[in-house]
């Protein structure tokens, strides 16, 4: 073997090794990568009196949790702007489009950790910046509606992760967060909307 060669092989070694031991992780890491398929089930309450439903949606989630001791762990969740129609009375009245990035911390129960379950609470914060809220020409021309476009309100959450080995844990968790807009006629609020959905979600973690 040349030495071109095997100096070659080292450096590819040597620049796999991050990869490789990133990729083996660790189950007691202070770090926890997942990615989780998410539903969307949202709790509509309104005082337009239009009757106003959301669609569910179903769509991906990535977030990062830094853990700060054993038990205790914050929680980052986000994801790509998400589109929901807007419905009365079963009519397709308008659009909406939300980013609800989450902060919470979290509690993880450590006593399990024999059983490779670890389950945990969390409590924090959803900021929830709505950029597309319309209605359609009738209803809009009706209402003169305008809209805040940012909420900030707590977020609950529970979930397990269960233990495969070698730092990766699959995932199930469940959060309730509320989205509220206060809807304005020529600068006069006239009604709140407000989504309090549930969000289940399953999906694939990686603790290193």
């Amino acid at each position: 073997m040349s030495l071109r060669r095997a100096l070659g092989g080292l450096a590819l070694g040597l620049s796999l090794a991050p990869l490789a031991a990133f990729a083996q992780g660790s189950d007691d890491g202070r770090w926890l990568l997942r990615a989780r398929a998410l539903h969307l089930n949202p709790g509509i309450h309104d005082t337009i009196g239009l009757y106003v439903s959301v669609t569910p949606l179903r769509f991906t989630e990535v977030d990062a949790t830094w853990f700060i001791r054993p038990e205790w762990a914050v929680e980052f969740a986000l994801t790509v702007p998400q589109a929901h129609s807007v419905q009365s009375a079963g009519y397709e009245v308008g659009q909406l489009r939300q980013l609800p990035p989450t902060l919470m911390l979290q509690y993880h129960v450590t006593a399990l950790t024999p059983w490779r379950l670890r389950p945990y609470l969390g409590a924090g914060i959803n900021y929830v910046l709505v950029d597309n809220l319309r209605f359609t020409p009738d209803v809009a021309t009706q209402l003169q509606a305008t809209v805040r476009n940012r909420s900030i309100a707590p977020a609950f959450g529970a979930g397990v992760d269960i233990t495969l080995g070698g730092g990766w844990v699959f995932n199930l968790d469940i959060k309730r967060m509320q989205l509220k807009t206060e809807l304005n006629n020529i600068d006069a609020a006239f009604g709140e909307f407000k989504v309090r959905p549930w969000l289940t979600s399953a999906g694939l973690g990686l603790r290193f």
